[in-house]
């Protein structure tokens, strides 16, 4: 047995902590936890350590996450971390339906317990949407007041927006109607906030102008009360690309030079469309604001700022670290 864990799972958030000690486990270590568990299967801290062990290593044999969680989901199906996988192994589709299978027992056995119906919900986000749509909205019903369920159904719609190939009218029109009841009544700065700008992006990409402006000043007046320096950054940009799909430059470069003023890691998105067209001197001027404040991106800058001087139109794409 681990004797590191003294804390022991309960079925709450807090269990990601010990999901993740996972990452800590030899294939020596976690031939020993399962061991354990062959005579004492009810130690769940370390089916959790081997969910993550599993998920992770590669060549594992992914039947065995998917013994153990089918374990969890029949023994401890009210466990927040059935649903909330951070990270799961490549299964087949009948491995899959096996789990869904799991869960589908559960909610006969327990049809009015939003903690399984819900889970069960959050679960299928990442597999099946309309599946995951119809048994999260089932948990909101039978209970209302809890946001887990509503953040839930927000996130399985944009899962839904970016992996489809094409979303119907009324499916995006569905995924700004949930996420602006979320808004109305979501108490978690971060997650408004986060909520916001994903929602910006999406507008941006399914070319809604009105929605775009909404949510944008939306941004902008939520992280103004914070006054946040990055986020001040990203709300400013966003408003100046959501003011571009209208092809209202004037208002995209006030709202770049808005962005300089808070002297923190700059973003180059909104930088970037404008350069496309036409406007050098704003941008350089932008880039040599942001150069002291640009951290490890400094030499970056320098070049796109060489460059921009000698005439040339560099991309402003910052290159992810190898």
């Amino acid at each position: 047995m681990n004797e590191k864990i003294t804390f022991l799972a309960n079925g709450t958030e807090d269990d990601f902590d010990i999901y993740l000690d996972g990452d800590m486990l030899s294939t020596d270590s976690a031939s020993k936890l399962e061991e354990t568990l062959t005579n004492h299967p009810s130690i769940v801290n370390l089916r959790l350590q081997l969910l993550f062990y599993y998920s992770q290593t590669a060549g594992a044999d992914s039947s065995l996450w998917v013994k153990h969680l089918k374990w969890m989901i029949e023994n401890r199906p009210n466990f927040w971390i059935n649903s909330n996988i951070a990270f799961a192994p490549a299964v087949t589709a009948e491995q899959f339906s096996s789990l869904i299978e799991c869960w589908q027992q559960q909610i006969k056995l327990h049809p009015l317990d939003p903690t399984i119906v819900g889970g069960a919900g959050e679960f299928c986000c990442y597999w099946n949407f309309e599946l995951a749509k119809d048994l999260l909205r089932h948990a909101i019903e039978l209970e209302p007041g809890n946001l887990r369920w509503r953040r839930a159904i927000v996130n399985n719609n944009i899962l839904h927006f970016y992996r489809a190939e094409v979303c119907s009218k009324q499916e995006i029109d569905a995924l700004f109607e949930d996420a602006e009841s979320l808004l109305a009544i979501e108490d978690d700065g971060g997650k408004i906030y986060g909520l916001l700008v994903e929602l910006c992006n999406i507008t941006f990409q399914a070319h809604h102008i009105e929605r775009a402006n909404k949510f944008t000043r939306q941004l902008i007046e939520f992280v103004s009360t914070e006054r946040e320096p990055h986020r001040m950054i990203i709300g400013w940009s966003l408003l100046g690309r959501a003011a571009l799909l209208e092809n209202n430059i004037a208002v995209a470069k006030a709202a770049l030079l808005s962005a300089s003023e808070f002297g923190y890691f700059p973003t180059f998105e909104l930088a970037a469309d404008l350069l496309r067209r036409g406007e050098r001197e704003l941008v350089l001027t932008y880039l040599k604001v942001c150069l002291p404040v640009s951290g490890n991106d400094q030499n970056t800058l320098a070049q796109w700022i060489r460059q921009l001087e000698a005439g040339s139109i560099p991309l402003l794409v910052i290159k992810a670290p190898e």
